[in-house]
């Protein structure tokens, strides 16, 4: 812009109006130019204007997004300490009506949700990795569970179920492992052995 302005000044000196059509010119140029920069002035803010609420809506539309996808990698893990928890707590017979009325299809709902995650969106190899465990580790729960059914008229069930409850307390141990790290709570040297 100084260029300009000292262009101008510098034309205006070499060749200084003598008329009053000279001054007229002058001044009409003088003021298509501030027109055209006032307009390319006007044209770069609306611009940058406009780049600054695209890159806004895309941030909040990333952390929507991100919260949503939070939202269900929570509501797994929720799901599997609930259900560790009724079999740490309930005797076999009212644990397995819970698993054959409410469990198993909650299960399901649960693992098909996680499974809709579109890991390729999450915002870090630990977030992928700690979905990926979880969902891994709810389709043990349901593998487990569902040896109940297989063992429904055995005299054996009793025993199946103490196992069950062992192999869902370490599957939830894992679950809450795989969640901190999905939080960022697990330092990246620590393994899920460690936990």
């Amino acid at each position: 812009m100084g260029f300009g302005l000292g262009m101008v000044l510098t034309a205006f000196t070499i060749f200084p109006p003598k008329s009053a059509s000279d001054w007229a010119a002058w001044i009409q140029a003088v003021g298509s130019i501030g027109a055209i920069v006032g307009a390319y002035t006007i044209g770069q803010r609306q611009a940058r204007a406009s780049l600054d609420q695209a890159i806004h809506l895309r941030d909040m539309e990333i952390k929507a997004k991100g919260q949503a996808m939070t939202a269900v990698v929570e509501a797994a893990t929720k799901h599997a300490a609930s259900i560790r928890g009724l079999a740490e707590r309930m005797p076999f017979v009212p644990f397995y009506g819970y698993w054959r009325l409410l469990g198993k299809e909650e299960t399901e709902a649960v693992i098909r949700s996680i499974e809709a995650l579109p890991l390729h969106e999450l915002a870090s190899a630990d977030k992928v990795i700690a979905v990926t465990g979880i969902r891994s580790s709810l389709a043990r729960v349901r593998s487990e569970c569902a040896k109940l059914d297989e063992m429904e008229n055995s005299p054996l069930l009793q025993l199946g179920y103490q196992k069950l409850a062992e192999s869902l307390a370490a599957e939830g141990k894992f679950v809450e492992f795989h969640m901190n790290k999905y939080r960022g709570e697990v330092p990246p040297a620590h393994s899920a052995s460690s936990a």
